[in-house]
């Protein structure tokens, strides 16, 4: 799990908080925590835009892997990305499709918008009896937790792309991005939460 995590710096809003001198230190943190949930917002929605630019991934499956929520122990918000990897089918720079036997190959795969499409050595399109459809590739054995190989349940072992979690932390612009718009967005609903908190 990545956080972000949006708190309130006394030092940095000292002379704004001489104009709220009659307000108590609940509504004080009340008001940092609503504006810090704004900010993480902010900061998602930054986020996966960012990421809609470098990635063949649709957004809705990055939106899916942020959440946004306030501090237990403190007044504050976090935009939290959990690290769950995401199946190359599901990245649109993959092609075929549909199933196709192994044979009619190759797959070809394309993570980021820069740059062109992979072919991928002995990777195939299967729909599985689940219904689930994925990118596989054929396999003799797998690895246990520890490190040993064994014989696989099935022959086949379906591909996966980066997740969302690695795709944020390993790309700059993206954080960056992300941090910035977060901070903004916090200085414009600090003042915004503390008015309304004193004048309704």
């Amino acid at each position: 799990m990545t956080n972000l995590t949006i708190k309130f710096d006394d030092r940095q809003y000292n002379s704004l908080m001489q104009q709220f001198r009659r307000a108590t230190p609940a509504q004080i943190d009340k008001a940092i925590t609503r504006a810090a949930k704004r900010a993480a917002t902010s900061a998602r929605t930054e986020t996966v835009r960012q990421m809609g630019s470098e990635y063949t991934l649709p957004a809705s499956e990055r939106r899916k892997d942020i959440s946004v929520r306030g501090l237990t122990d403190n007044p504050g918000a976090q935009m939290r990305i959990a690290g769950y990897v995401a199946a190359l089918k599901e990245f649109k720079g993959v092609t075929p499709r549909g199933p196709m036997p192994p044979s009619k190959g190759p797959v070809k795969a394309q993570v980021k918008k820069q740059g062109s499409k992979k072919e991928i050595d002995n990777a195939f399109v299967a729909k599985m009896e689940s219904g689930h459809i994925g990118v596989f590739e054929r396999t003799d054995d797998a690895m246990t937790k520890d490190g040993r190989k064994t014989k696989a349940r099935l022959p086949i072992t379906q591909l996966y792309g980066p997740s969302t979690k690695k795709s944020f932390v390993s790309n700059s612009k993206v954080n960056e991005a992300a941090v910035h718009a977060a901070g903004e967005m916090f200085e414009k609903r600090i003042i915004h939460e503390l008015e309304r908190m004193l004048h309704g």
